[in-house]
């Protein structure tokens, strides 16, 4: 454990010495004047009000706690928007080219993805073949699935694609006109094996009139492999085979569905499309990886703003203690209050001096808010296994002790993070540091609003009446 947090820490040393200096400048520099004086002093106190000291205490741990349960909630929905869309575009395409037409289909692809491939952000231009089919085992096991046709080589041209579509079972070969590869999922549903054969319906094709009708084309095909994406909806729907036997079986000899383009800079895809577009005359039609998944990255957005929202409550019911806190000093501090006005203070000093130490209750809970939610973030799934572990134990503790009475079924074993259902080998955590801003931006506001109007008060005693009954 120190060894985690050493190197969780390590990367935070640029933070931590900017904040000191910053700290360090502010104190150097302003603290001649008789607010900052004054708030530090009442701040870092230790002969006041023991009950307003353990008040001040608990408003500096809510805004902590707050600020860092923040930190890990934006982390985790980063972590898991950032892999759903690595593992949809990586599987994918980030253009995709199709013709116009009741069809879209493109006949001269070859021609048009080597003009497409000299563009300088292009990584990989590909032909491609989709479409829709009914597959079915030996087990007479049926589903609907998404088939693709590729081709062979792709796989050792387009990295992205092979980290993603990882070959659990056999490898990735498409150079056989029967060999199709399926997914993990798709493959336990079906009760199918490497080498074990299955059959593809295509409604689509048809070569043959039954009643005056194309009849569908159905083809057997050999299992070559079995890969895991890690999105469970591809590796239960999606297969993949060359584009030649994609043809064959649609009945499109010497057609393609469209052209797959991958780039170096995912977010720089509509550009392409429209440069693309102006280069073939808008004879050809273009969309990319962001048109094709809107409505999702749309909710999961949606769902982020919406988490972020419900945790900030919790800074805000931590800076409602802060102004308890305030409230109660300067109900505490009236003696010093009227003999600062009789000096000469005016209302400004005395409300800037209970005003800063709001913000330096607010501060502190924030950095050190700050600093929790980054040795969190980074330690999370080791604290998640942890947790398992330990309620495992007990459960199991459980068990035991309540079969020497009477008979108890054997629990199912804790997951704080089910993998079968996430479809997860480990929690995805990433970090923004524009989120970290955003943050402090926000609990800075929140502790200034709270502080001011508890400020604001402490310049509406009578110092005279105080001092002639003091």
């Amino acid at each position: 454990m120190p060894v985690i947090l050493a190197n969780c820490l390590y990367p935070l040393s640029n933070f931590t010495l900017l904040v000191f200096f910053i700290y360090y400048y502010l104190y150097s520099k302003f603290m001649k004047k008789l607010e900052l004086f004054i708030a530090m002093r009442y701040f870092r106190s230790k002969k006041s009000s023991k009950f307003v000291s353990v008040i001040s205490l608990i408003s500096i741990l809510g805004i902590a706690i707050g600020v860092m349960a923040l930190i890990v909630v934006l982390s985790v929905m980063n972590g898991f928007q950032n892999t759903i869309r690595e593992k949809i575009i990586n599987t994918g395409f980030h253009v995709y080219v199709t013709s116009y037409g009741r069809s879209s289909l493109i006949y001269d692809y070859d021609d048009l993805a080597r003009k497409i491939a000299k563009n300088k952000d292009v990584t990989v231009a590909t032909p491609f073949f989709k479409g829709q089919v009914i597959i079915k085992s030996t087990m007479q096991r049926i589903m609907g699935i998404d088939f693709h046709g590729l081709e062979p080589d792709l796989y050792k041209k387009d990295a992205s694609f092979y980290n993603t579509v990882r070959m659990q079972a056999g490898r990735f070969d498409l150079t056989g006109k029967d060999h199709i590869l399926i997914g993990q999922e798709l493959a336990r549903f079906l009760d199918v094996k490497l080498n074990d054969y299955i059959d593809i319906i295509s409604p689509q094709g048809g070569k043959v009139k039954f009643e005056g009708r194309l009849a569908p084309i159905l083809k057997r095909y050999r299992v070559a492999g079995i890969f895991k994406t890690g999105y469970y909806e591809y590796d239960l729907k999606l297969a993949f085979t060359s584009l030649e036997s994609m043809q064959d079986l649609f009945n499109k000899p010497s057609a393609a569905w469209g052209i797959g383009i991958k780039m170096k800079n995912i977010f720089n895809a509509p550009k392409l499309a429209k440069k693309i577009n102006k280069a073939f005359k808008y004879n050809y039609q273009t969309f990319t990886w962001i048109d094709l998944n809107h409505n999702l990255f749309t909710a999961l957005k949606n769902e982020k703003t919406m988490m972020s929202l419900i945790v900030f409550l919790i800074i805000i019911v931590a800076s409602f203690n802060i102004a308890s806190t305030l409230i109660m000093m300067v109900t505490d501090k009236k003696k010093e209050i009227a003999i600062l006005k009789a000096f000469g203070a005016d209302p400004g000093q005395i409300s800037g001096i209970f005003l800063l130490a709001g913000m330096f209750m607010g501060g502190t809970g924030l950095f050190l808010g700050v600093l929790l939610g980054f040795v969190v973030s980074w330690n999370l799934d080791a604290i998640f296994r942890f947790i398992e572990g330990t309620v495992n134990i007990f459960l199991r503790l459980y068990y035991y002790l309540a079969n020497l009475i009477t008979y108890v079924p054997p629990p199912d074993r804790f997951e704080v993070l089910a993998r079968d259902v996430y479809y997860l080998d480990r929690l995805p955590v990433q970090i923004f540091w524009s989120d970290i801003v955003g943050i402090c931006i926000g609990a800075v506001i929140i502790s200034i609003l709270f502080s001011f109007w508890p400020s604001r008060q402490a310049t509406r005693f009578k110092s005279m009446e105080i001092i002639r009954y003091e």
